[in-house]
């Protein structure tokens, strides 16, 4: 038995394409995206004045070019991608592979109830924000909750409120629509996640997982699924930083939800009795929602670390070199490896 750890990227990690072409660079360009993880991990580790890392136990699958190429195909094939001055307020339906108006108002609402649960989290108010761009209330109709004017300034406020370009939020949601909103997209990335970790982990092996952004939604699915596809493996720490499962559309599809019970820790970390760490900076827009252990009502697993990250507040580096969040990765590992 050994330990591995085992760490989730999050969105928008793809390479280009000639770079997906040449399995050489394509190997290199996925060992310099895991080495951003280490780089973080291993100064982390030096501050809170623990060993490194055996780099032979980091298991790190790479999604990025399955997501991108699912999405390309989708579009392909006539799929509309998500357009949030599109949305329908009067509907929640469900996402499905064609390109009617259906999936189109349905695939957008999604997007927009995003930026909605995010923009409300800062006290967002549609009428006040069409005062303050010059506007009139009268432009927005009380059922228009979700209308152009809502999702525009609604989409501005954050930007403005946040420092970050509205481009980049569009973008972002657009990603966690497809990902929650697609289940064809989704088992594509837990296929090649699941996939990877078999194929490096033995049925009695321990595992680590850290999982940023995008990638905590991902690792949240993967452990919470039913069909233990993960078999004997125990999990002894699950890590989230710069998380999104906070966000209230995000929770109600995540994998192993039951209705109306609310959120809690994934299967796999209750089958193992395992901790779960979430680390969070304020200005992290992707984390909006912290911390996350008063949404996930009814686990005792779940501690928040409050970080602060000097390079970017989304950054991977900056979160692992927080010696809070490295050193429980370090104990957890090297605990496991004398047991074992």
């Amino acid at each position: 038995m050994s330990t591995k750890l085992v760490m989730i990227h999050g969105r928008n990690q793809a390479s280009d394409q000639q770079t997906a072409d040449d399995p050489a660079k394509l190997a290199a360009y996925v060992d310099n995206k895991k080495r951003q993880f280490l780089a973080g991990l291993a100064k982390g580790l030096v501050l809170a004045n623990r060993p490194p890392i055996v780099e032979t136990e980091v298991i790190f699958p790479f999604y990025g070019n399955v997501f991108r190429d699912s999405i390309a195909d989708y579009e392909r094939s006539g799929g509309i991608p998500p357009h949030l001055e599109a949305a329908d307020p009067a509907t929640e339906l469900e996402v499905n592979t064609g390109g009617d108006q259906d999936q189109i108002r349905a695939l957008s609402t999604l997007q927009a109830n995003l930026l909605q649960d995010m923009a409300g989290h800062l006290d967002y108010d549609a009428v006040r924000e069409l005062r303050y761009q010059g506007g009139s209330a009268d432009e927005l109709a009380v059922s228009d909750v979700l209308g152009v004017p809502f999702v525009t300034g609604a989409l501005q406020f954050l930007s403005r409120k946040t420092g970050v370009p509205a481009a980049i939020i569009r973008n972002h949601l657009a990603d966690v629509a497809y990902y929650i909103g697609m289940e064809s997209m989704r088992n594509k990335v837990l296929d090649v996640v699941r996939r990877e970790i078999l194929s490096h982990t033995s049925a009695d092996d321990d595992l680590v997982v850290i999982a940023h952004s995008l990638g905590s939604v991902v690792a949240y699915d993967l452990l919470a699924d039913q069909d233990n596809a993960l078999g004997d493996r125990r999990v002894k720490l699950f890590v989230t930083v710069g998380s999104p499962l906070g966000l209230k559309l995000v929770k109600a599809r995540l994998h192993g939800r039951q209705p109306a019970v609310p959120a809690g820790a994934p299967l796999k970390v209750i089958e193992s009795n395992a901790r779960w760490l979430n680390g969070y900076d304020v200005l992290d827009i992707v984390a909006l929602i912290h911390p996350l252990a008063p949404e996930f009502k009814g686990t005792d697993r779940l501690s928040d670390e409050r970080t602060y990250n000097p390079t970017g507040p989304h950054a991977i580096i900056d979160y692992l070199a927080d010696p809070d969040i490295a050193a429980p990765i370090s104990d957890h590992m090297a605990i496991l490896e004398q047991v074992g």
